[in-house]
């Protein structure tokens, strides 16, 4: 395929995926909150979420929804995951406050140098 080509395919792909018929697809599939307002809208959720009313709050939500930041260095989901697990074990009593912070500060510090 000319460049020209795989460049336009790119970008019919990329408006795709962001547009709310793609939207739809995830979010009927997922349940996760569209990205897309337009989505939510009569033509495209609006008849999904009347059938299935609980779907419809995580839409209800997108006032509240900010930018979600990753950390440097291509580690954000492994740092994540290292948090979450020292969040449980301060949850659960396994780990004191103190000793789960200090643990939290020292992975995610040395996950974010080693990438």
């Amino acid at each position: 395929m000319p460049r020209r080509s795989c460049g336009r395919a790119a970008w019919e792909f990329l408006k795709f995926v962001s547009g709310p018929e793609a939207q739809k697809i995830v979010v009927e599939t997922t349940g996760y909150m569209p990205t897309n307002l337009r989505a939510s809208g009569p033509e495209f959720l609006a008849p999904f979420y009347d059938k299935n009313p609980n779907f419809r709050t995580v839409s209800q939500q997108i006032e509240r929804a900010k930018p979600w930041q990753g950390y440097p260095g291509g580690q954000s989901v492994k740092i994540w995951r290292t948090q979450r697990e020292i969040i449980h074990a301060v949850m659960r009593g396994e780990t004191p406050v103190e000793a789960g912070l200090d643990r939290m500060v020292k992975e995610s510090n040395a996950l974010m140098k080693s990438s």
